[in-house]
């Protein structure tokens, strides 16, 4: 957008002329007053004054989430005292595949940028804007790898310029807007107050989830069990849709493997992301235990898909029998580790 710039000189006389019609009830052209509504975050930034709070420090290296809660889409945002953050956007979409991407499109960004120094709007939040964004792929640019077709695009729930809020732990719940509650109510599982950081977007009424108090004293990052349970469930859902297809529709054996393969991708990659949880939320004795029941589970598993396949061993069902299996075994894992949490 081409900006244009005014002279001191010039500005002095339209504050001249502008204080002269202030009396008058000005009116725009088109008919509305020329004192039009601020919204609540201008309102809130202009009453309150820069202070010397430590918010930024309090976050400092703390990840925020903004996500659908299943794994489906989600961003990363990590915070830092000095106001920079960096982050991840994805969404994965199986089904949007082709002859060149048979696993599908992913929508991704990686991306960093900086706040404003926050101001205090009231006892419970800060008010601050994103002063600049930058990401590591042009928007709308694509490629091809491993199968995937990857789609850069911009961050979900951050925008350069946005106005965001900082809510701090303890903030009542009737203190938080709808549009941040919309996304909140999973991680605050019926509770009256803020036990986490959170961080709204009042632009895009995106809100980012944060540490709980434990969580953010002992430097460790964790999920709230409802937003698991709601993961799961979300993953339930995609795996039935795929079952459907799977026993109704007219495929190929090709077109099984393919299917009964990304059944067990998404129990494979909740696994994964579950197991990370874990290794930043339990103790080192806990986590040790951990380790090796899971190497014992990982040999079992194998020699049990294995045995699955010999059924159809060198057929074309080889692979969807043991796809199967893999996928049985690896869902049960998952279900079994999320009571860790």
């Amino acid at each position: 957008m081409r900006k244009s710039f005014l002279s001191v000189s010039m500005l002095a006389a339209m504050s001249l002329a502008v204080a002269a019609m202030a009396g008058c009830g000005t009116q725009s052209e088109t008919g509305q007053s020329a004192n039009t509504e601020k919204s609540t975050y201008a309102d809130s930034t202009e009453k309150s004054t820069d202070v010397k709070s430590s918010v930024l420090d309090m976050i400092d290296g703390q990840s925020f989430y903004y996500s659908s809660g299943a794994g489906a889409w989600a961003t990363e945002l990590k915070v830092h005292a000095d106001g920079t953050f960096e982050g991840h956007y994805y969404d994965m979409d199986r089904g949007d595949s082709g002859s060149k991407n048979p696993n599908g499109t992913q929508y991704d960004c990686q991306f960093n940028g900086r706040f404003s120094t926050p101001k205090k709007a009231d006892d419970y939040s800060y008010t601050m804007k994103v002063e600049k964004l930058e990401t590591d792929k042009k928007d709308g640019t694509e490629e091809i790898k491993d199968g995937i077709k990857y789609v850069y695009t911009m961050p979900a729930g951050i925008s350069d310029g946005a106005n965001l809020y900082i809510y701090i732990p303890g903030t009542p719940v009737s203190k938080l807007p709808e549009g941040y509650l919309n996304w909140a109510s999973m991680s605050l599982n019926g509770a009256d107050q803020l036990s986490f950081y959170g961080i709204y977007n009042e632009n895009d009424e995106a809100g980012f989830v944060g540490e709980t108090k434990s969580d953010a004293s002992s430097g460790k990052t964790s999920i709230s069990k409802s937003s698991i349970q709601e993961e799961l469930a979300q993953i339930e859902s995609k795996v039935s849709e795929i079952n459907v297809k799977l026993q109704n529709e007219n495929l190929t054996q090709t077109d099984m493997n393919r299917l009964t393969a990304d059944i067990y991708k998404l129990w494979d990659d909740e696994l994964n992301k579950v197991w990370s949880h874990l290794k930043d939320t339990l103790d080192d004795s806990t986590m040790s235990k951990l380790k090796e029941e899971e190497r014992s589970w990982i040999k079992e598993k194998d020699s049990k898909v294995e045995a699955a396949g010999k059924e159809a061993s060198g057929g074309s069902m080889q692979a969807m029998l043991e796809n199967d299996k893999a996928a049985e075994l690896t869902r049960a894992r998952v279900y079994e580790l999320v009571k860790y949490y």
